[in-house]
């Protein structure tokens, strides 16, 4: 696998400092054909796109604690800095006093609970996909699993270390650029029988919401800052990924 990746950075007319980035996925060793060239010319000018359109967006004035949807790439992101950081199956490390309960995922004390709506499925195969693999990094082999049923938490992602409710791996132990091992998904997807509702509808259903909590209007996040593109945010008091009991999501990118 190869990436491609494009990281830029400005800074608004008030200071702040401002990034975007964005990547192309290869499953393969590239060549530098014309095609590649001209995806890599697509990237950076979306990339310097949306860093112009971030300069000039204006500030959220007010505070606001109201509903949001998160739509498009951002639900997908959301899903990725929540549910695959807390469905880990790794036990707390041990401290002086015992088991550091603090950096042990939420999920692992959910087994036979809902975590979700009873409507939803959580499923990860690593058959198909980008992020498909046969072995995972400690040479299990990795086959397709439900991590939620009609709402309810049925497995973990188990590398070989056990936790106290699974003893074994169930293949999802992958590997970090700094070598270290650790349960994570493959291919992530959510199954509804409910049946969803189109834009105008989420958006409509949104602003009722809000109204409720006393607002004339609500936010949209269409996408969410990619950390591992562009690393941790280097501002006092921004979030990264979070890790353990502790859920964060990522900045907000793009909000309309």
């Amino acid at each position: 696998r190869a990436v491609l990746a494009v990281v830029a950075d400005t800074r608004a007319p008030d200071g702040m400092h401002l990034d975007a980035g964005a990547a192309i996925h290869l499953q393969e060793l590239p060549r530098a054909t014309d095609a590649l060239r001209k995806r890599g010319e697509q990237l950076v000018d979306g990339v310097l796109r949306e860093l112009e359109a971030q300069a000039a967006a204006p500030m959220m004035e007010e505070d606001y604690d109201g509903p949001v949807l998160f739509q498009g790439p951002a639900a997908a992101q959301l899903l990725a800095s929540t549910v695959a950081t807390q469905v880990g199956g790794n036990p707390a490390p041990l401290g002086d006093a015992g088991r550091v309960r603090d950096f042990e995922p939420h999920w692992q004390d959910a087994l036979g609970k809902p975590v979700m709506p009873s409507f939803l499925d959580l499923e990860d195969d690593p058959r198909e996909g980008f992020g498909r693999y046969v072995l995972d990094g400690q040479g299990f082999v990795a086959e397709p699993l439900t991590l939620v049923k009609s709402g309810v938490l049925r497995e973990l992602l188990m590398t070989r270390t056990p936790n106290k409710k699974r003893a074994a791996s169930n293949g999802r132990a992958r590997v970090t650029p700094s070598l270290r091992h650790g349960p994570t998904i493959s291919n992530l997807s959510v199954k509804s029988r409910k049946r969803g509702m189109a834009r105008a509808q989420l958006e409509r259903e949104l602003l009722r919401r809000a109204r409720e909590d006393g607002y004339e209007f609500a936010y949209v996040v269409e996408s969410l800052r990619d950390n591992n593109i562009l690393g941790p945010v280097d501002r006092e008091g921004a979030t990264g990924y979070g890790g353990g009991r502790k859920v964060s999501l990522p900045l907000p990118a793009r909000i309309v």
